[in-house]
């Protein structure tokens, strides 16, 4: 007889993949981000299996922060490592390094200042929701950039400043829970002690990502007569470079991961022809398809956990409103704020307002402050509101800003035939 331990997995994992397949194919003929639709589709999903029990098995697939954080992160940091054009990346490192380190730190104290100030959260629970918030996930975004041709500079710059800022969010948020839970308050915490171990955290992610790139090349080089062979030492060293560095070293494992894929990328043409390189990249693509159509589908049924009380939605819904303002203000803030000052000390080539305005609105919320929000400790001051308020932003974020970033693509003329878009961008400069 079959094992309905075995059978309702399966059923709920290609049932739920079919339905993103379909999903995916729809909202392209809609012209709308797939991931923004398969939100709506998981809310949907979620909602409905109150009305038809059939589908109460549903209610089983529920997300969790390991599953996120070493399940689906790896693969999605990976493959945007092995695909960045590594000597623009280098370019442009420095607008990318400031918005991404600095300019999570400012928005972090931003938000936590002014929601502490409001009497929303508790100091240290203001400083953890700051800190898991300021991290964009543009993955909807880029999407339709890739659709629309967008700039290659602008899509790099979004691109790379959401891997090194989900590492900075990362690390961030792991020194800031460690100090609550101590119990630490600000004035007596070793603010150079937290410092210290964020430089060693992000850093040290650095050079293990820098050792395990290195070894993964070799091997990669050793296997090349069986591409079988590499496809799957590729998976394996990608994964255990995540893991190994965030589990075993407490290390920043998205770093790790994002300096292992652009070695191998710099690499690729010592350990593969182009035909075989060509084949991992849409293998690599297919596994984020995969990777992005679980996430938001199961974030979408998550969000449908903000409408099961409305009476409670109601109440709390000047908090959410102003949460909103606070978070977008304090994106403003850097993007208008930092890439100026880049542009002035010449860190890299001009950024204008048009690709500023489109960066600004294009930091959406995504999977990492979800990941985050769940691994939050039990028991913690505002650990309830901070996930009201997690799901309210990336909800607003993604259907608001996800939603409307094409329609400034081609304000700005940042978008169409990719010979064309720089000089239209040229044209904008201030």
């Amino acid at each position: 007889m079959p094992n309905e331990l075995v059978l309702e997995p399966l059923f709920l994992f290609f049932g739920l993949l079919f339905t993103a397949t379909i999903s995916a194919s729809l909202f392209r003929l809609l012209r709308v981000p797939y991931t923004v639709g398969l939100l709506v589709v998981g809310i949907a999903l979620s909602a409905l299996t109150e009305w038809f029990p059939t589908l109460a098995a549903l209610n089983t697939v529920t997300l969790s922060s390991d599953l996120i954080l070493y399940v689906i992160l790896p693969t999605l940091i990976f493959e945007a490592a092995i695909n960045i054009d590594a000597k623009m990346l280098l370019k442009n490192l420095a607008p990318i390094m400031l918005l991404a380190v600095l300019g999570v730190l400012i928005s972090a104290i931003i938000i936590a200042a002014s929601l502490y100030s409001l009497d929303i959260l508790p100091l240290g629970a203001a400083l953890i929701f700051g800190a898991l918030i300021s991290a964009t996930d543009p993955v909807a975004v880029i999407a339709l950039f890739k659709e629309l041709k967008a700039n290659k500079r602008l899509t790099l710059l979004m691109d790379g400043e959401s891997l090194f800022n989900d590492a900075t969010a990362i690390v961030l948020f792991t020194v800031l829970v460690g100090m609550v839970g101590s119990g630490a308050t600000l004035a007596s915490a070793d603010l150079w002690g937290a410092l210290g171990q964020f430089v060693f955290t992000f850093f040290g992610g650095v050079l293990f990502g820098g050792f395990m790139g290195l070894a993964m090349v070799l091997l990669l080089k050793f296997s090349r007569q069986d591409r079988f062979a590499q496809r799957t030492q590729m998976i394996i060293m990608a994964y255990m470079t995540f893991i190994i560095a965030d589990h075993f070293l407490h290390l920043s494992g998205v770093m790790a991961v994002l300096v292992a894929g652009i070695i191998v990328s710099l690499n690729r043409h010592r350990i593969m022809d182009e035909r075989r390189w060509e084949n991992i990249n849409i293998f690599w693509e297919y596994a984020t398809f995969v990777a992005n159509s679980f996430i938001f589908l199961m974030m979408g049924m998550t969000e449908n956990k903000l409408f099961e009380n409305l009476n409670h939605l109601f109440h709390i819904l000047p908090i959410l409103t102003v949460t909103a303002f606070v978070v977008i203000a304090a994106r403003a803030v850097i993007i208008y704020g930092l890439v100026p000052v880049s542009n002035k000390l010449g860190m890299a080539e001009h950024i204008n307002k048009g690709m500023q305005t489109v960066m600004f609105w294009g930091g959406l919320r995504g999977a990492v402050p979800i990941a985050l929000m769940l691994a939050l400790p039990e028991g913690m001051p505002g650990r309830e509101l901070i996930f009201e308020m997690v799901l309210a932003m990336i909800l607003v974020t993604l259907l608001m800003q996800g939603t409307t970033t094409g329609q400034l693509l081609h304000h700005f003329r940042l978008a169409g035939d990719e010979e064309e878009a720089p000089k239209q961008v040229s044209a904008q400069s201030v």
